[in-house]
């Protein structure tokens, strides 16, 4: 791991700790010991545990399309975007499944994806509906939430099963939108 800065050491390490332990069992010693640095090192970057997992989640958002872009897209039918739509995205990349699929860390997640896209669903909805932020942001809760479970249930399946269940869901949500929202 020569070349690899300290702090994604320590985020590598967390994810493989993650595998085989629960999020609180996790010790700052543990994931220093597994990646290769030391204590001072880790405070450098993190104050605790929970601000590695916080980053891991911020790392994953960033590379990921937002709900609302997502699903605009592949109504419009865009194919090139710049950044993976988010289901694909952690499909795509199972290293997160130890955090995404975590029962446990669910609300944490959900939290920081709502954080993250709160501000453009919202704008993204007033542009046709009438929807107080609160409302806004409980529609975006219930598509994370299902996203997140979509995910989850579709670890182990094909590229083609995952596509049909998508593009059912897409179509579900699209019906949905339109005949609550005459979207």
């Amino acid at each position: 791991m020569s070349g690899i800065s300290a702090a994604d050491k320590i985020k590598y390490a967390f994810l493989e700790l993650k595998k085989e332990y629960a999020f609180e069992q996790i010790t700052i010693t543990e994931l220093c010991r597994k990646a290769g640095v030391s204590r001072t090192a880790f405070y450098r970057y993190y104050a605790r545990t929970d601000d590695v997992l916080d980053e891991l989640i911020r790392d994953v958002l960033s590379q990921s399309e937002e709900f609302a872009d997502e699903s605009i897209a592949r109504k419009d039918g865009l194919t090139s975007r710049k950044k993976q739509p988010i289901c694909e995205y952690l499909r795509s990349h199972e290293e997160f499944k130890p955090i995404f699929s975590d029962a446990s860390l669910i609300h944490i997640v959900l939290r920081a994806f709502v954080q993250h896209q709160k501000t453009s669903f919202a704008k993204r909805l007033s542009r046709t509906e009438t929807l107080s932020e609160a409302e806004a942001e409980i529609l975006l809760y219930y598509q994370a939430s299902g996203c997140l479970t979509a995910i989850n249930r579709s670890y182990g399946l094909s590229d083609e099963q995952w596509r049909k269940i998508r593009e059912r869901i897409d179509h579900s949500m699209s019906r949905t939108m339109r005949d609550a929202f005459d979207y």
